[in-house]
């Protein structure tokens, strides 16, 4: 670059004398000053990156935590580790996916049995199913 710097300088010297060549980095171009500040930026955010995380890993741990009477059950009556990760995987999959007025809980069968059977669509708004 310098040398098309002196080349310029010899063939234009009106409008290239004493005009130099400098060349940098793109990034140290686009960042400059500012590489401190974004560097501080970076780190908060993994931190709260970090935070997020672990308070996830904690709720799936204190919900694991809560079901696990159910696990024990479950392995006790023949199921393997396998058929419980199956159904854990589905259980996920229809509270992501459904919509809520669609699921209906397992010790929920009286109110299942009045809104699947109600012949009254307005009765079924009504009871909130």
């Amino acid at each position: 670059m310098k040398g098309i710097a002196a080349r310029l300088e010899k063939a234009y010297p009106a409008t290239n004398a004493q005009v130099g060549v400098v060349v940098t980095p793109l990034l140290e171009n686009l960042v400059g000053k500012y590489r401190t500040n974004l560097t501080i930026l970076l780190g908060a955010v993994g931190l709260v990156l970090l935070i997020a995380c672990a308070n996830l890993a904690n709720l799936f741990a204190a919900r694991g935590a809560a079901r696990a009477r159910e696990f024990a059950i479950r392995a006790a009556v023949g199921a393997n580790r396998g058929h419980i990760i199956r159904q854990l995987l589905v259980e996920s999959f229809v509270d992501r996916h459904l919509p809520r007025k669609f699921i209906v809980r397992v010790g929920d069968h009286e109110n299942a049995q009045r809104f699947f059977h109600s012949k009254n669509p307005t009765q079924r708004t009504q009871r909130g199913l």
